[in-house]
């Protein structure tokens, strides 16, 4: 267990449902080429992706302060809905993770993102997705009612993503059709993508 719980508001299932999102990244970023540098974009309190050693280089970036980050990851403040621009160079990461994010996000900002993403991606580079599936979101309130998921999270959410349509948006934004796998976990309730650069 962390010090700080993965998610804002409380949930008896939000450290599980963090551990196997991370899981999932993890088995899909199998396929990156390289290991130098990954991103977690919205990665939490205490970001579970930039813990992964296994890259050389590992940074975060949330709306909220984190205090619990290991020194080695380098974590930046900023909120998507305010400035959905990354501040990084062309070409410096390998790997990014949007673990449980699009979802708090309006389509406008994820068309930005990913925009940027592209371009801060190097070539051969992994992006991996998590979101919950389409037509889960009354369910999802109600575990937030019972306080099963976090309601300050679930409350947040801005929009419910199909798989079409994030695919439209990652072509949009310049990934190629053929480079975005996609699949369901978490017993079918939760969509994972991934788009090679």
């Amino acid at each position: 267990m962390t010090a700080d719980p993965p998610t804002r508001g409380y949930g008896v299932l939000e450290e599980y449902l963090s551990r196997r999102r991370a899981a999932r990244a993890r088995t899909v970023l199998r396929h990156c080429p390289s290991r130098k540098s990954l991103l977690d974009l919205g990665c939490g309190l205490h970001s579970a992706m930039s813990r992964d050693d296994d890259f050389q280089e590992r940074f975060a970036i949330d709306q909220m302060p984190s205090s619990s980050l290991p020194a080695s990851v380098r974590y930046i403040q900023q909120d998507f809905k305010i400035n959905a621009h990354l501040p990084f160079s062309d070409a410096q990461m390998n790997a990014i993770t949007m673990l449980a994010v699009v979802e708090h996000l309006p389509v406008a900002c994820v068309r930005e993102l990913f925009r940027d993403i592209h371009r801060v991606l190097m070539p051969k580079g992994m992006l991996v997705i998590t979101t919950p599936r389409k037509g889960t979101n009354r369910l999802l309130q109600r575990l937030a009612r019972l306080r099963i998921v976090s309601p300050v999270e679930i409350h947040e959410h801005a929009h419910e993503y199909s798989v079409g349509e994030l695919r439209s948006l990652l072509t949009d934004a310049g990934f190629a059709d053929n480079a975005i796998q996609s699949g369901f976990f978490l017993y079918g309730l939760n969509t994972w993508l991934s788009a090679q650069k």
